[in-house]
């Protein structure tokens, strides 16, 4: 038995604020990114009303039984926003893990 509920909330990921390029992060790139990473993973890009933009929407698989489920959005080149939604801070923080050890170093 569980000593706390299961919360659910969205946690929202950029780069350093003094280098907002610093993960260089594109909608291809990321998805690119997450698919060597997480077999089976689902990405989806969608269009917005925002100045005719797209967004990346991702599942994936993590750990434990876990699942993170997201919206990557860049509304000016290289720079944006990951969006973790509905999850729990476990299934965050794994993802949070990846991002920062894996994607964010990347710089091809």
């Amino acid at each position: 038995m569980k000593d706390h509920p299961d919360i659910s909330t969205s946690y929202l990921f950029c780069s350093p604020a003094d280098d907002a390029a610093a993960w260089r992060l594109s909608l291809d790139r990321f998805a690119d990114s997450l698919t060597r990473a997480f077999p089976g993973v689902f990405t989806r890009r969608r269009t917005t009303g925002f100045r005719g933009g797209s967004v990346l929407e991702f599942e994936v698989a993590l750990e434990g039984g876990l699942r993170a489920r997201g919206i990557v959005a860049v509304p000016v080149a290289e720079c944006g926003a990951v969006t973790v939604v509905d999850a729990s801070c476990e299934a965050a923080a794994l993802f949070a893990h990846w991002l920062r050890d894996s994607f964010a170093r990347l710089r091809t």
